[in-house]
């Protein structure tokens, strides 16, 4: 009986086809590029990119570089976003996973950075929502492959 289930397993593996990917409506093209414009405008005054209202935060293992709040002020100097933006595949882990209900408005589209793990791993979310971002959350996190 057992090798008759392995072999249906085998099977079924083998047969199985890969998954289609859906490439990115125009909403979301549009939304990764605003995200990208965002992080460049970040340095000098990302305000016209801005939403309101707007929640910035940024988690590391050695506590809260960026508190909760209201103002992107703080990213200037301590936002590390890494990593090609994408739409966020939906993992979540960390410190950031506190934060879940401000991912969950279904009008909102969020961008993600995560370049991988190198000894850290900085995952950076960004919540584009009426063509504003509205948030930016981050977290910076020691890894290891």
């Amino acid at each position: 009986m057992w090798r008759a289930l392995l072999l249906f397993v085998l099977v079924a593996t083998v047969d199985a086809k890969p998954k289609k990917v859906t490439p990115p409506t125009k909403a979301q093209l549009a939304a990764i590029q605003l995200a990208s414009d965002w992080l460049a405008a970040l340095p000098t005054n990302p305000a016209k990119l801005t939403g309101k209202p707007f929640f910035a935060v940024i988690y590391a293992d050695e506590g809260t570089p960026c508190p909760p709040s209201d103002n992107p002020t703080c990213l200037r100097d301590k936002l590390a976003a890494k990593g090609k933006p994408h739409l966020w595949r939906h993992t979540l882990g960390g410190p950031i996973v506190a934060q879940t209900k401000k991912l969950e408005d279904k009008a909102a589209i969020v961008v993600e950075l995560d370049e991988g793990c190198d000894g850290t791993e900085n995952q950076t979310l960004i919540v584009v929502k009426n063509k504003k971002v509205t948030a930016v959350m981050a977290q910076t996190a020691t890894c290891s492959e």
